[in-house]
């Protein structure tokens, strides 16, 4: 049977507990196929020791995301330059987050990411990256996935 491809998440070891080229070594002895959330200054270095890299986020702020409408335009021109990296090192998935609820009612906040990640949509359908979304907001997962997944782009993170 062949084995899993598994990754590993670069902010649950470096730097507090490991350096970058302990972690990647590591990594790499240990048989992981590639590494999540890699910083982009380290591409490369990642890339030299055999390792893909599966993820990355594809905007800044996991607790400040896409259920706030007055952050759309910021995320947006975050992840078409995030697109643009991702293409190049051939990173097939851009994480997205959700934001935090900051009593925003799970109905609403789902809405108003809906309505971000369809403007987000077609630009990673045009290079091919799959939109990852965190979802932080919503207690019900599949209400969600319908309303913001009519066009099947998108995965899912729960936390």
């Amino acid at each position: 049977m062949p084995a899993i491809a598994q990754s590993v998440s670069w902010w649950c070891f470096v730097p507090e507990k490991l350096t970058a080229e302990e972690f990647v070594r590591s990594a790499a002895d240990a048989g992981y196929v590639a590494l999540d959330l890699v910083p982009p200054e380290h591409f490369s270095f990642v890339t030299d020791y055999g390792l893909k890299i599966a993820a990355i986020a594809g905007h800044e702020s996991l607790t400040v995301g896409l259920n706030k409408r007055d952050q759309h335009p910021r995320i947006k021109k975050e992840i078409e330059a995030k697109l643009v990296d991702a293409a190049r090192h051939g990173i097939r998935n851009l994480i997205c987050f959700t934001g935090n609820r900051d009593g925003l009612a799970d109905a609403e906040g789902i809405d108003i990411t809906a309505e971000g990640l369809a403007r987000l949509a077609p630009l990673a359908e045009r290079e091919g990256i799959t939109l990852i979304l965190e979802l932080l907001i919503v207690r019900s997962i599949i209400p969600t996935i319908r309303r913001i997944n009519p066009l099947g782009v998108f995965r899912y993170a729960r936390r």
